[in-house]
């Protein structure tokens, strides 16, 4: 192997497939893209949770293998995204009361936190704590140091998935001969590549259509507000369309060509008859009737989950939409038609180098590679150069987004005891949780019956029950 390099590795998980990048930061603040590999994952993840793990780390090693051997170097460490449909925001508030009245200070604030940090959740795990406000007496602050009170009360938002969802990552990274650079909950990774700050502050909705889920972010005065995974995205509509007696790469194409979110004249927006392979063909309103049902039942899903916050008409900065099935066109029309919602911004990328020509400009262009690039931006550490067998395990991979805020601030970010890592088990051949079941129905791909309204009125009273159990009430 040649020398040792400064780059950093970072690797997404994702349900339709495994990405990972090795690059370098550039002098200027950018980053350069050196290689990009990634893996089909459809039999091994699901709705953005591992659930196969011997083929998951069968993926990550042939990924991992081929960075290293386009950069000639040995790859150490890994940064990882964690997400998946057990991902949601939950409220939470403890309150301490003062002997006399006293000046607040950090350790009172760091008590507050360590406390709220020990909060259990059913199969949970807290992830990371965004602070939001601490009531003073009447009044409310973000900066309650240096005020004289006799309580105190911090309000959080904690981040929370299953336990079994870092487990499994832990596991596929471990089972490669490589340790964790880091941990980063990708949603708020990407979030921070592709908010400015004035959209943060003024308040704003990004919502991340993926394959297999859509996550929705609200943030206010420059701080998460709420959180939620929809287990529906993209492949629903392949699927829909696959159900049709069509290969799924070919209904996978049929969505990105001629699908349209919504269409304001079918009859003419819509071709007759669309030719597909060995001489067959489908319908072009037929196609574009699975489309817009699939499209309808995602966007409202996304609206009830910003509507049931108190933020949805204080989202001065409007609805930033990105990810892969964001390319679906007249997506932003659906929106509008849907929701009477009409401050959106669409197709929004992360900024990075690469070679002209290379096979990442595509992906570059239409926001597929938006979380990975996220991710790697994250990345703060040399991941090459000695073998990780070598390496001690970091004692909490987990980077928490309320660190580097409590960094500037100068308070103890060494505390968070709750999130350590314990002690992980050898990786299994195979692993699911106990959502297998729901898993498996969510899979089934119903019949569109030949009226949309129908079709999705159905789908949307079972999938809207579901959808309000997802995160706790705002």
């Amino acid at each position: 192997m040649a020398a040792e390099k400064d780059l950093i590795v970072a690797i997404e998980l994702g349900s339709s497939s495994i990405r990972g990048i090795i690059g370098k930061k550039t002098t200027d603040g950018g980053i350069e893209i050196l290689n990009i590999e990634q893996e089909i994952t459809s039999d091994c993840i699901r709705k953005g949770v591992v659930y196969n793990i011997d083929k998951t780390i069968q993926c990550l090693n042939r990924i991992i293998e081929r960075l290293q051997e386009s950069q000639d170097t040995y790859i150490n460490k890994v940064y990882v995204g964690i997400g998946g449909k057990s991902l949601h925001t939950a409220k939470n508030s403890i309150l301490k009361n003062l002997d006399d009245r006293v000046i607040i200070t950090h350790e009172m604030v760091e008590e507050l936190l360590k406390e709220n940090l020990s909060t259990s959740y059913p199969d949970s795990e807290i992830l990371d704590v965004i602070p939001q406000e601490y009531r003073i007496g009447n009044g409310y602050t973000t900066e309650p140091v240096g005020i004289q009170s006799d309580q105190i009360e911090g309000n959080f938002l904690n981040v929370i998935a299953r336990n079994s969802v870092k487990e499994n990552l832990i596991k596929c990274v471990k089972g490669t001969g490589r340790s964790v650079a880091g941990f980063y909950i990708s949603s708020l990774a990407l979030a921070e590549s592709l908010l400015a700050d004035t959209e943060k502050r003024s308040g704003c909705a990004l919502v991340d259509f993926g394959a297999d889920t859509t996550t929705v972010a609200i943030f206010k005065n420059n701080l998460l507000r709420h959180l939620a995974v929809i287990p529906l995205g993209g492949n629903n509509i392949t699927h829909d369309i696959a159900s049709k007696q069509i290969e799924f790469e070919e209904a996978e194409m049929l969505k990105l060509k001629f699908g349209l979110a919504y269409a304001e004249n079918p009859d003419t927006d819509c071709p007759n008859k669309i030719a597909i392979s060995n001489d067959r063909t489908i319908i072009g309103k037929e196609l574009q009737e699975i489309v817009e049902a699939r499209m309808e039942e995602i966007i409202i899903n996304v609206w009830e989950q910003i509507n049931n916050t108190k933020y949805c008409d204080k989202l001065m900065a409007g609805i930033i939409i990105t990810g892969c099935t964001a390319n679906i066109k007249n997506l932003e029309k659906a929106f509008v038609h849907y929701t009477n919602f009409d401050k959106l911004k669409c197709g929004r990328i992360v900024a990075a180098q690469t070679k002209t020509g290379s096979p990442e400009e595509k992906l570059l262009r239409d926001g597929k590679l938006n979380t990975l690039l996220s991710l790697f931006t994250k990345g703060n550490i040399n991941c090459t150069g000695v073998d990780s067998t070598t390496l001690d395990e970091p004692e909490n991979p987990i980077v928490l987004a309320s660190d580097a805020k409590n960094e500037e601030k100068g308070m103890d970010t060494t505390k968070h005891e709750p999130v350590q890592l314990q002690g992980i088990p050898e990786p299994m051949a195979v692993e699911e949780d106990n959502e297998t079941a729901q898993e498996e129905e969510e899979k089934t791909i119903k019949e569109p019956k030949e009226k949309k309204s129908g079709w999705f009125s159905s789908a949307w009273s079972k999938i809207k029950e579901a959808s309000k159990k997802i995160v706790e009430e705002d």
